[in-house]
């Protein structure tokens, strides 16, 4: 949508600068909060801009992007290759678990192997206005970030920054909100975010980095454990530059935590710059309903208090929800009604209890009476990361691979886990003792990437970035 790398810069970066909304904090101060709001008008005249530009170059084809359009794709092209008529095998992560939901009730009688993974509510994406449950996105980002902390505290020789909190998850906790709380109290609001996340943090000088900013990298950090030594390092550097003191040497920040990597024609990658998930995301809503940026703002404030006080406060900009109300174009087909119907075969759905982008409460729904019912079957994953390719679990691989070869997990009977995974390892070493939980028959712990390699190349997957 934009011409050039200046261009997306100058647009994003308008919520920067002294004064400006980039310096809010974790909107707990009713002095912050009330800043914060104040700050509606400036982001609603960027999300009206945004949506002409996206008009003006995209026209009346905007209406037919949506997710209804994504699993007609889907099936033409199992038309096309295994024969007509043919059964739909599908893994959905994240986004993907909404188009492997809509699936479910366009084409009840196709739906052959299916698993929902990392799951977002495509029921509620459906049929509710999107800010209206944006406290959604964060019931499991506070509980990653707690179990965080707790296996720092379990793996503390290999985790550093355990030090800094005696060793316990409490005092891990209390030296991380002692970092956030002082970002916010000394950021100078000079420092232009966007080009940090980009290309990474260009200073050392504590005073240019924002609340927002420091937030935004852990949730980075919590997506996957293999950025989670890091976090560790991120926690080590902050923690010392605020303090005044050299970092120590093996503390040197990750650009995987903020720099993703820059394509041949730009310094800024295409998943950047491509804002079909904006047109997706959007065209799929209901109509608004009267919804305001300031009804956003004011709903965001309530998340943060009542839900999650560190990273509710990123819903404006780290929300696709944020831009909805405002945006013209709705997609030609769109399911509005409860999605009740069961499938021919069973749904395996598969949640994690510490998913900082989607919350263990969706999959439980979605596999719920309300939704999927008796033909869902519900993996409850106690570990940290998006999806259950975040942790590693022999669990988790007997699972899908008796799914695969038609051994559906017997039905609890209820809207609970019918299996519970958990993990024995984690990137700092054994897992917490509070994870491992009661031995069952299928709680192991050893190598997820086994049993993807060997099932990747026959599902067909689509995940999306949607929070």
């Amino acid at each position: 949508m934009f011409d050039t790398d200046a261009a997306y810069l100058n647009f994003w970066n308008q919520l920067q600068g002294p004064g400006s909304y980039g310096t809010h904090g974790n909107l707990t101060v009713s002095s912050d909060a009330e800043f914060f709001k104040s700050q509606a008008s400036k982001f609603d005249n960027m999300t009206i801009t945004f949506n002409n530009l996206t008009l003006q170059q995209n026209g009346n084809s905007l209406k037919y992007v949506g997710t209804c359009a994504v699993v007609r794709d889907l099936v033409f092209l199992v038309d096309s290759i295994y024969g007509e008529g043919s059964d739909v095998n599908f893994w959905g992560i994240s986004y993907g678990s909404a188009v492997g939901l809509y699936l479910t009730q366009m084409f009840p009688d196709r739906v052959g192997k299916v698993i929902l993974d990392g799951v977002y509510d495509g029921e509620k994406h459906a049929t509710v206005a999107p800010m209206k449950w944006l406290d959604q996105d964060y019931k499991s980002i506070e509980a990653a970030l707690t179990k965080w902390t707790e296996a720092c505290a379990a793996g503390s020789s290999s985790c550093k920054f355990a030090s800094a909190g005696n060793k316990t998850p409490e005092g891990i906790m209390s030296k991380i909100k002692q970092i956030t709380d002082t970002s916010y109290r000394i950021f100078d609001g000079t420092a232009p975010m966007v080009n940090d996340l980009l290309y990474g943090p260009s200073t050392t000088d504590p005073t240019k980095w924002s609340y927002e900013l420091i937030i935004r990298t852990i949730r980075t950090g919590l997506y996957d454990q293999q950025l989670w030594k890091s976090l560790d390092a991120l926690f080590q550097t902050l923690l010392a530059m605020q303090s005044g003191i050299p970092a120590s040497k093996d503390a040197e920040l990750d650009s995987r935590l903020f720099a993703p990597n820059p394509m041949p024609y730009s310094n800024i990658p295409y998943y950047v710059l491509d804002y079909a998930n904006f047109a997706i995301y959007c065209s799929d809503t209901i109509d608004p309903q009267g919804e305001t940026t300031q009804d956003l703002f004011n709903l965001t404030v309530q998340a943060a208090q009542s839900v999650s006080p560190n990273f509710a406060s990123l819903t404006p900009t780290q929300s696709l929800r944020s831009f909805c109300h405002n945006w013209k174009a709705r997609a030609v087909e769109r399911l509005s009604e409860p999605m009740t119907k069961k499938p021919k075969n069973v749904v395996l759905v598969i949640g994690n209890t510490g998913d900082p982008i989607t919350p263990y409460e969706s999959a439980q729904r979605v596999a719920s009476s309300a939704i999927l019912g008796t033909q869902a079957r519900l993996v409850k994953f106690d570990t940290v990361g998006h999806s259950s390719f975040s942790g590693k679990s022999d669990c988790i691989n007997n699972v899908v691979l008796k799914y695969i070869s038609g051994e559906v997990p017997k039905d609890a009977g209820n809207d609970n886990e019918d299996v519970a995974c958990t993990v024995k390892k984690t990137s700092f070493g054994n897992a917490p003792s509070s994870w491992v939980g009661s031995s069952a028959a299928l709680r192991t712990s050893g190598q997820l990437s086994t049993c993807a390699s060997l099932f990747i190349s026959i599902f067909i997957g689509f995940s999306i970035f949607i929070l």
